[in-house]
């Protein structure tokens, strides 16, 4: 069984764990698996945590950008498998500055 989750709250939960490094403090959120209902953790935040919340049966950790290896070898991969004759450009792209806008602009 499957819980909703609101699309705009858990965004804004994965903004907030992955944007946490810039504002330099830690932060973390997680998701109620039976209610769908988020828990902050974090400067700033005064709210109550569950004494269980530590518990991956009952609790899902959002998780912060870098677990999903969103990088350059996630680009590097894709180019290979569906653009390989781009793969030299796109090799070139990540030699300077603005090498995703440069990419996302060959996608588009």
């Amino acid at each position: 069984m499957s819980t909703p989750v609101d699309l705009d709250d858990l965004l804004h939960a994965f903004e907030w764990v992955s944007g946490a490094e810039q504002l330099a403090f830690d932060a973390e959120a997680y998701i109620n698996r039976s209610t769908g209902e988020i828990f902050w953790v974090g400067e700033g935040i005064d709210e109550d945590l569950p004494e269980d919340i530590e518990d991956g049966c009952l609790y899902i950790a959002v998780p912060h950008k870098r677990e999903f290896a969103l990088g350059s070898s996630l680009v590097f991969d894709f180019v290979e498998e569906q653009m390989p004759r781009s793969y030299d450009v796109v090799r070139d792209y990540f030699h300077r500055r603005g090498a995703y806008a440069r990419f996302k602009d060959l996608l588009a």
